[in-house]
């Protein structure tokens, strides 16, 4: 073989490489940004895929749900019939934060209006345990913003989708087809039929257990075991990585003042509730930490609290995992916020007023 065909056959081998990636991720569509929804998504850019379906529906939206997956708890029907909203748009996405919040709420203020429809409330779910930490806003490809929302080259957002080369994605994606799944629940599903309203009423009956942690006679909760805390080296571990090292603190509190300020100056109800959290979670904590940090945010706005120490974070059949909760929480959140039928467990979530007082503690400067 000569040279020349040698560099010949090795230009159109590269080529075809090249084609054959960019039509597996625009078939394929892994990451769910194509919109092509042949095969169901392997690792969809949920960023993308919720602001798309504001852009699409804007002319009816009145509302917006900002947070991470732990908002996915909250049945967005009941939430909007309790707000008193028409169309709330929830831009509920994984590892959520600020980071992702104040871009897309300023780019919706600045466009919403020209639909005719403005927004008039806004529900914040603020993270304590992890905010100041480390974003994954823009970092991993399925965490990208929009780039009209961000002011980044289109040209380079879409060829990075075009030439990722995710194999992994690509078989889970094709697999899934094959076997006929639909495209997998981003969130936690209740059981179909579930009414929301007796499945808090359940929650609360079980609340007669003794305790020696024994669920009531005829309760559907499960006995009370509670989830593992973690070992004290892991336990330190987590308050190193989380809370004495919070690198963005400062930049997460500039922002979430932005936040309030938009909301402000477009005349936007605002309400920002703290999301619960789970006892093994709480427990890997420096004490007064977590309150020092929920101080800092109410010293920028009224705050609902759901976070500290209560019956629900010690009830186990209550949460998915150490992280996320189920919708029994999320609509008792909702109600004790916009009220409701639901019965909630006494003391669960407390208004706090926006401070304006001097810092009790230098850990809240």
């Amino acid at each position: 073989m000569t040279p020349r065909k040698f560099a010949i056959g090795l230009i159109i081998a590269g080529g075809a490489m090249f084609a054959g990636t960019v039509i597996a991720n625009v078939v394929i569509d892994p990451h769910a940004v194509f919109g092509t929804k042949i095969f169901p998504p392997a690792n969809a850019n949920q960023r993308f895929v919720v602001f798309e379906e504001w852009r699409h529906n804007r002319a009816s939206v009145d509302a917006l749900l900002f947070g991470s997956s732990h908002g996915y708890a909250l049945d967005e029907k009941y939430l909007a019939e309790r707000m008193g909203v028409e169309g709330l748009n929830s831009q509920i996405v994984p590892g959520g934060a600020i980071t992702d919040h104040v871009p897309i709420l300023s780019y919706v203020l600045r466009h919403q209006e020209a639909s005719g429809r403005r927004i008039r409330k806004v529900l914040l779910l603020v993270d304590i345990d992890s905010i100041g930490g480390y974003p994954c806003t823009d970092v991993a490809i399925n965490c990208l913003l929009p780039p009209q929302v961000t002011g980044a080259s289109r040209v380079n957002f879409w060829w990075r989708y075009l030439t990722a080369v995710k194999v992994a994605n690509w078989r889970s994606a094709t697999r899934r087809f094959i076997a006929g799944e639909d495209n997998p629940p981003n969130r936690y599903m209740p059981p179909p039929g579930l009414d929301l309203v007796a499945d808090a009423a359940d929650v609360i009956a079980a609340e007669g257990r003794p305790k020696d942690g024994h669920a009531p006679a005829g309760s559907k909760l499960r006995q009370f075991s509670p989830l593992p805390v973690e070992p004290t080296d892991a336990a330190a571990r987590v308050r190193s990585h989380w809370v004495t090292r919070r690198p963005n603190l400062d930049r997460h509190f500039a922002l979430l003042e932005k936040f309030v300020q938009l909301c402000a100056e477009h005349g936007v109800q605002l309400t920002v509730a703290t999301t619960p959290i789970e006892r093994s979670k709480l427990d890997s904590f420096t004490p007064g930490d977590l309150e020092a940090v929920r101080e800092r945010l109410n010293r920028i706005t009224d705050l609902w609290d759901f976070s500290m120490p209560g019956l629900v974070s010690d009830r186990p059949e209550l949460w998915i995992d150490t992280g996320h909760y189920k919708p029994a929480i999320g609509t008792m959140m909702i109600v004790r916020m916009f009220g409701g039928s639901a019965p909630v467990f006494p003391g669960f979530g407390r208004f706090l007023p926006r401070l304006t007082d001097p810092p009790k503690s230098a850990a809240a400067k």
